[in-house]
């Protein structure tokens, strides 16, 4: 995939703020089912060790007492342990927010990091739907932002709207790689994305195989999205399925097939 390589002429500095997204706020429900997750964590064995106890005190003496309920009361102790730093996280959490500005975006995450817009390459995203015994119960956003210089960046929906967070990302990014990109592919260049590449006579999937899968255009029937996947369908073969959210700038990709390849 094009990116513009980092320069002295990039800003430096972030600019005006348009918009800020914080982590969840800790709201009454969550707090309480913390609080009754760590009261259970630690009441179980506390409560099954002194009964250990008391029950070793009458029929073996103060030392079987002490031997029988020791294991019960470290795992206390240990959970005692893990619920704090549990609470330690939770609110440490709160603290992280993604900064959209005039001249990019400021991630306060695990470090503060400021990416200029001239120097972000992609960005995937997909969502991850949980069932129980078939049944959906919740949905979980994810997302990637590619830097041209560094690692890649993972974002996740304790983020407050991240749908929306992607949207003004994008917003920023594709009007400036599209031209680029449609250029490119016009004059024969392979354009990446993830694990696909196209060109002008094949699309090309890497996903793990021992050799990547080509498909000329003319064998492609269908791309689509569907349930998080990119479905490619073509006549000689098997439908091939690749996540969403492994594939940088899905749009793009999707928009210079349309545009370059069924015009």
């Amino acid at each position: 995939m094009p990116a513009d390589k980092p320069s002295k002429t990039n800003p430096t500095r972030p600019g005006a703020l348009i918009a800020s997204y914080r982590c969840r706020p800790l709201r009454w429900g969550e707090l309480l089912g913390l609080i009754l997750m760590i009261v259970m964590a630690i009441s179980a064995p506390l409560l099954y060790g002194y009964y250990r106890a008391q029950y070793a005190s009458a029929y073996y003496g103060p030392v079987a007492a002490r031997l029988w309920s020791r294991p019960w009361y470290l795992l206390t102790g240990l959970a005692l342990v893990v619920s704090l730093a549990l609470v330690v996280y939770r609110l440490f959490e709160r603290r992280r927010h993604v900064d959209i500005h005039a001249n990019g975006l400021l991630l306060a995450l695990s470090r503060k990091q400021f990416i200029p817009w001239t120097s972000l390459s992609g960005v995937a995203n997909g969502a991850v739907q949980i069932r129980f015994l078939g049944i959906p119960l919740a949905t979980h956003y994810q997302a990637t932002l590619y830097p041209a210089v560094g690692k890649p960046v993972s974002l996740d929906d304790t983020l407050d709207n991240l749908p929306e967070l992607l949207t003004q990302v994008k917003a920023r990014l594709y009007p400036r790689l599209l031209p680029a990109c449609l250029k490119a592919f016009s004059e024969g260049q392979r354009l990446y994305f993830g694990n696909i590449s196209i060109n002008q006579t094949e699309l090309r999937v890497t996903d793990g195989t021992p050799s990547p899968r080509s498909l000329p255009w003319e064998q492609i029937r269908r791309i689509r999205v569907e349930s998080g996947l990119l479905v490619i369908e073509s006549g000689a073969n098997e439908a091939i399925q690749t996540p969403v959210a492994e594939i940088p700038n899905l749009e793009l990709l999707l928009q210079i097939i349309h545009t370059g390849v069924n015009r």
